[in-house]
């Protein structure tokens, strides 16, 4: 993304003193990177950790802080303040669903564990002939079947859900880089619906291969 960036300024800079040209090879280049992948694929967005948005959160209140502490002349810095407390905002929000998604995760494991455990008492008590406790494990198992089906869907609509957001915040991030230059016309609108759409299926698949995993 930050080469794409900087590509995107080289192109700005070597010719802003024709526009007509700049707006070509900046529609160019994001052409080209969007049929690229664009890095907006999950594989390629770079996941952050608890600890990095907990960074993020402190920094964010360190910067309020700031702007909220009067200068030399008296004067708060209330543009400073909004932007800060506009992304303490979201960072909370961040925070609470990957703390959510981990303990989807550690409740999958567990899960997993148990439903083995009771394939495995299934195993013995049949060799055993022991029917109640076959019956029993296999009531048990459908139970952590279920359970961990409906965990593993909760994780994939969170997951989808991210991946979504940060698409839209890459796609933001470039047309606010030639905003001057270019805008979408409606063919590239119906293509960025398209991909979208695309996303959406792929993110599916991804859950029904989820639950069978």
């Amino acid at each position: 993304m930050s080469e794409f960036i900087n590509q995107a300024n080289l192109i700005k800079e070597s010719t802003k003193n024709n526009p007509e040209l700049s707006k070509n090879l900046a529609k160019e280049a994001l052409e080209n990177e969007t049929k690229e992948g664009l890095d907006v694929s999950p594989e390629k967005i770079q996941k952050k950790t608890i600890e990095d948005i907990k960074k993020e959160i402190e920094m964010y209140r360190v910067n309020i802080k700031k702007g909220e502490t009067k200068d030399e002349l008296g004067h708060y810095n209330e543009a400073l303040v909004l932007e800060n407390e506009a992304k303490l905002r979201e960072a909370e929000k961040e925070l609470i669903e990957i703390e959510k998604e981990e303990k989807n995760k550690e409740k999958v494991k567990e899960l997993e564990a148990q439903i083995k455990d009771h394939r495995e008492s299934i195993k013995e008590a049949e060799k055993n002939f022991d029917e109640k406790s076959v019956l029993d494990n296999e009531d048990e198992l459908r139970k952590k079947e279920q359970e961990i089906l409906k965990v593993k869907e909760g994780m994939s609509d969170i997951s989808e859900k991210n991946e979504k957001e940060e698409i839209e915040k890459i796609r933001e991030e470039i047309k606010a880089e030639f905003d001057e230059n270019f805008s979408l016309n409606y063919e590239e609108e119906n293509e960025l619906k398209t991909e979208k759409k695309k996303i959406k299926k792929e993110s599916r698949f991804k859950k029904f291969l989820n639950f069978w995993k």
